[in-house]
């Protein structure tokens, strides 16, 4: 409160407000299990961090920063929404629980997934959907930087390993293949970007997407592995 009170004095009440709703929303991502409300707490988790990134409205800087995470975001919600209503629609129900019943062809299982991935990798930060994390983070108040590395880009891997394991349960290896790919990119380009920052908070921000990169690679594999039936058993 002191930090807040010192350097946002005469935006106490929205950035409160933000933070709070931001925090629920978090929250019940984690917690609901049908798709509208999924989508519905999806989508306030990025309203509200966007408000928190663009609190500072008045600079330039800030306004653009907070309007591509706006964007960017957007765009990954849009391919994460087409994924889950697809397989709502072959399973007749919105329940999470039911999502795996869908019956659905091989080039259709191939085609959500590849929706989902998308998705799903805007908000975690994955190359080359990552533009986004290095320019929110310095204009965001550093404790909403804090939630937004530690937590809200967390929940990409919570929807992902849903998504691969519960709802498209048999995935091929190629899925894995694609997944392991893209985190080995990632996690040599945000260390190399890394390196070269003199920003502290860009710097941390490339930090948490070479994180993400090492966590999808533990999944691609895992999801190579299942394919090939080496599971741990």
């Amino acid at each position: 409160m002191g930090y807040c009170r010192e350097s946002y004095e005469h935006r106490l009440g929205i950035l409160t407000a933000g933070l709070n709703i931001f925090l629920l929303s978090m929250a019940l991502v984690f917690t609901v299990d049908h798709v509208v409300a999924f989508l519905v707490v999806w989508e306030l988790m990025t309203l509200a961090s966007f408000v928190l990134v663009n609190v500072e409205w008045e600079r330039t800087d800030n306004r653009r920063a907070a309007y591509l995470y706006l964007t960017m975001t957007q765009v990954g919600t849009a391919f994460l929404m087409s994924a889950l209503l697809i397989m709502a629609s072959a399973a007749g129900s919105f329940e999470f629980a039911v999502l795996s019943k869908a019956e659905l062809s091989n080039t259709m299982v191939g085609a959500v997934f590849i929706l989902a991935f998308i998705g799903l990798a805007t908000k975690a930060g994955l190359f080359p959907l990552h533009i986004w994390l290095p320019e929110a983070h310095p204009a965001a108040p550093s404790h909403v930087s804090a939630l937004m590395s530690g937590v809200m880009i967390k929940s990409a891997v919570y929807g992902f390993s849903r998504v691969v394991l519960e709802f498209l349960p048999g995935l091929p290896a190629w899925c894995g293949g694609l997944v392991l790919l893209v985190a080995v990119v990632t996690c040599i380009i945000a260390a190399l970007l890394a390196l070269m920052e003199t920003d502290v908070k860009k710097m941390l921000a490339y930090s948490s997407i070479e994180n993400m990169g090492i966590i999808f690679l533990g999944l691609g594999a895992g999801m190579v592995f299942l394919a090939h039936n080496m599971s741990a058993a």
